[in-house]
């Protein structure tokens, strides 16, 4: 049974919101995280390394607290440990960019506060829409000469996986539920999810630069 169902609202649904409202931010992030080199096949090591500090650096402010911003009815519910990507990180850098791992943590990354549930679900949509278009990423990087020989294998990038789908769908249908029964708190969510990709592009830009 739904655990949140209620009466459907006349609201706006708050997936195509994030979705709209968030555009220009992530339009942004895709510009100067190389987007076009990438599709391109022309990104070069240095900069794939970057690409994975920059990751890094967000998900090392946010993953931490998940899963007591979240609770831990949706965290069960979202399967939040399989969600995890630190290690894929960690794992990927420690093969070509292992510095990274000791350097300092960028002072905004420290800063980043996921103070409720509206939080946790606005910051979890911009990872969980990264990895799937990770999916994707994988692909190019995978045929990317310039990594050929240098870069052997792409946890970050390679997601769930078989399962990448599926989690999305799975994540979409939970935030619907927690949405449907908690209108008054969909501005909070949209707001935390500009604020995540505010966070990358700030951690980004004094290493990246327009492609």
């Amino acid at each position: 049974m739904n655990r949140f169902a209620v009466e459907p609202t006349h609201c706006a649904m708050l997936a195509q919101r994030l979705k709209t409202e968030t555009r220009p931010q992530h339009d942004q992030v895709e510009k100067i995280a190389h987007s076009a080199k990438i599709m391109a096949g022309s990104l070069s090591l240095a900069e794939y390394r970057e690409l994975l500090a920059a990751q890094y650096w967000l998900h090392l402010a946010i993953e931490p607290q998940m899963e007591a911003a979240l609770g831990p009815e949706l965290a069960t519910a979202l399967a939040w440990p399989q969600r995890q990507k630190l290690g894929w990180l960690r794992a990927d850098l420690a093969a070509c960019a292992p510095g990274v791992l000791t350097a300092p943590v960028p002072q905004v990354a420290q800063t980043f506060q996921l103070a409720n549930v509206a939080q946790a679900w606005g910051a979890l949509y911009v990872l969980e829409g990264s990895t799937l278009g990770g999916a994707v990423i994988r692909r190019h990087l995978a045929q990317n000469p310039q990594l050929a020989g240098q870069v052997t294998e792409f946890h970050f990038y390679g997601g769930y996986g078989p399962l990448t789908g599926e989690r999305w769908k799975q994540f979409q249908t939970e935030l619907e539920n927690w949405s449907q029964a908690h209108p008054a708190q969909h501005d909070a969510v949209v707001e935390k999810a500009q604020a995540t990709f505010a966070l990358l592009e700030a951690i980004m830009a004094p290493h990246l630069v327009s492609a």
